[in-house]
C-alpha cells in the first residue's frame, strides 16, 4: 500500500509531466522523486510512467494511482467536515473558480446568501481562463467551476449548463445597432478588442473569424474583461461577450448588444462544472447546489 506521500509524489509528476518541475514544487530534490516514484513501482510492480525526452507520460497503472490520490485526499477532508459536523461546526474553505464575467451574477444569485448562510465557511475565489479553470478543477485546486464555452474532458462532470450565446459588445451609437444580427461580412476591417488565447470566447472567436475568412484589426488584447469594456465605452473598438459580462454596463447605458448571425456561437453555453467522482464536503455540496438553482435554473443530482 502506498503511503500519503508516494501517492501525493505521483499526482504531483502526473499534472506536471515533469519530475523536476514536480521537484520544485514539493520543495525536495530531484533524485528524492526519482526515488519515490521507483519505489512506488517496485511496490505495486508496475510502472507508472513512461519517460521520453519531453518528460514523463503516466500510464493507466499511473491514472489508477492518481485516482486513488485524490479519493485519499477527499475522504480525508470530507473526514475532517463531518468530524466539525459532530461538534455543531460549519466551517472551512469552499473554492469556487469563475470567469471574470459571470462573478457579479455569481455574487447577486448565490455567494452572497451561501456567505449568510454559512458564517464559518470561507470562500476563495479564482478567476482565469477557460482551460485555466478546468484545470483548477481537475488539481482539485477548486471544488466547483463556472466556465463558459469549457473545453470537453473526462474527468470534468458538467453539473448544470445553461446558454450563453456570444454577441457584438459596441458603443450605444454604433452603425451595428441598426442591424438586427451581425454578420461575418459586418466584422470585416473591425477594430476588436479581445481575450487571450487560453479562454473559450477567444478560442470561439478565432474558429469563427477563419471560417467565415472575415479580416479584423486587433486593438487590444486583455485578460480583463472589464478592460475590454472600457475600450468599447471609448469607442476604441468592438468585443465579443456573452450579455452576463456586459450586464452592469449594458443596464447603465453604456454599451448596447447586438447578437452574431452564426449558429455556432448562438449556441454557446456556461456550465457548472465538478471534478468527476469527487467526494465534495457539505459545505461545497451546499455552494454547489445554490449555484444551480440560482443561476443555471435547476438542481444537480444528489451525490451518492
Amino acid at each position: 500500500m502506498l503511503d500519503d506521500r508516494a501517492l501525493r509524489n505521483v499526482a504531483v509528476v502526473a499534472r506536471l509531466g515533469s519530475i523536476r518541475a514536480a521537484a520544485r514544487e514539493l520543495g525536495l530534490a530531484a533524485s528524492a522523486v526519482q526515488r519515490s516514484i521507483a519505489a512506488a513501482e517496485r511496490m505495486i510492480g508496475m510502472q507508472l510512467f513512461e519517460r521520453s525526452v519531453r518528460g514523463v507520460e503516466i500510464t493507466e497503472a499511473g491514472r489508477l494511482v492518481v485516482a486513488q490520490a485524490h479519493d485519499r485526499h477527499d475522504l480525508g477532508v470530507q473526514l475532517a467536515a463531518q468530524l466539525d459536523g459532530l461538534k455543531g461546526l460549519a466551517r472551512g474553505t469552499v473554492t469556487i473558480a469563475a470567469g471574470e464575467g459571470f462573478i457579479a451574477d455569481l455574487w447577486r444569485k448565490a455567494l452572497d446568501g451561501f456567505l449568510e448562510q454559512h458564517p464559518g465557511v470561507s470562500v476563495c475565489l479564482h478567476t482565469a481562463g477557460s482551460d485555466d479553470l478546468v484545470d483548477l478543477l481537475i488539481t482539485d485546486t477548486a471544488d466547483v467551476a463556472i466556465v463558459l464555452h469549457p473545453r470537453p474532458d473526462p474527468q470534468v462532470q458538467i453539473v448544470r449548463s445553461r446558454q450563453e450565446p456570444l454577441q457584438v459588445v459596441c458603443p450605444p451609437d454604433h452603425p451595428f445597432t441598426r442591424l438586427d444580427a451581425v454578420g461575418p461580412a459586418d466584422l470585416d476591417g473591425a477594430f476588436l478588442a479581445m481575450l487571450p488565447e487560453r479562454f473559450g470566447i477567444r478560442a470561439l472567436q478565432d474558429q469563427f473569424l477563419r471560417h467565415h475568412g472575415v479580416s479584423v484589426t486587433p486593438r487590444l488584447e486583455s485578460a480583463s474583461q472589464a478592460t475590454l469594456i472600457r475600450a468599447v465605452r471609448s469607442g476604441r473598438a468592438v468585443t465579443l461577450l456573452p450579455t452576463v459580462a456586459v450586464r452592469s454596463a449594458l443596464d447603465a447605458g453604456d454599451v448596447a448588444t447586438v447578437p452574431i448571425a452564426d449558429a455556432q456561437l448562438s449556441r454557446v453555453r456556461a456550465g457548472l462544472l465538478i471534478r468527476r467522482d469527487r467526494r465534495l464536503v457539505p459545505a461545497a455540496r451546499a455552494l454547489v447546489w445554490m449555484c444551480a438553482a440560482a443561476m443555471f435554473g435547476g438542481r444537480p443530482q444528489p451525490q451518492p
